[in-house]
């Protein structure tokens, strides 16, 4: 019998927190195979209403194939994350955001002035577009920047 990996209680705390927080229904699990067989994919999968998952490696173990064909809704992606075309075939995942607070828990943590932020918004771009520049001067990122 295989191995079972180690998953660490923080990133299973990430998931739980991000999940309930801001009522995801999918995801995708970048380099999601090594040394856990992808098993904050099927943590994710066995515990939350998930419409789309995709899970995105360069190798995939027999196990994670075959524990794969249980969830109709996990696309396995074989390649290089970085790659555009795997970029282009995983598609869009996203969260939802509806208040200043979500925006600064979502950013918590990220430098907003060194990581490009793409968002499809649409008809509240002006809306959104300010509660990302608050949560960038509540960081004290310089917004002539």
């Amino acid at each position: 019998m295989p191995l079972q990996p180690t998953l660490l209680q923080d990133k299973l705390d990430l998931i739980d927190f991000a999940f309930s927080r801001f009522n995801l229904h999918s995801f995708a699990d970048l380099g999601g195979v090594w040394r856990v067989e992808g098993g904050y994919t099927f943590y994710t999968l066995d515990k939350y209403d998930v419409s789309v998952a995709t899970l995105v490696d360069i190798c995939f173990t027999d196990t994670v194939r075959k524990r794969a064909r249980k969830f109709a809704q996990l696309k396995v992606v074989p390649g290089n994350f970085g790659n555009q075309r795997i970029a282009d075939e995983v598609g869009r995942v996203g969260v939802s955001v509806s208040s200043l607070a979500d925006f600064e828990t979502l950013f918590e943590g990220v430098p907003l002035d060194q990581v490009p932020v793409s968002m499809n918004i649409s008809g509240l771009a002006p809306v959104m577009t300010a509660m990302l520049a608050a949560t960038a001067a509540r960081q004290g990122v310089r917004l002539e920047k």
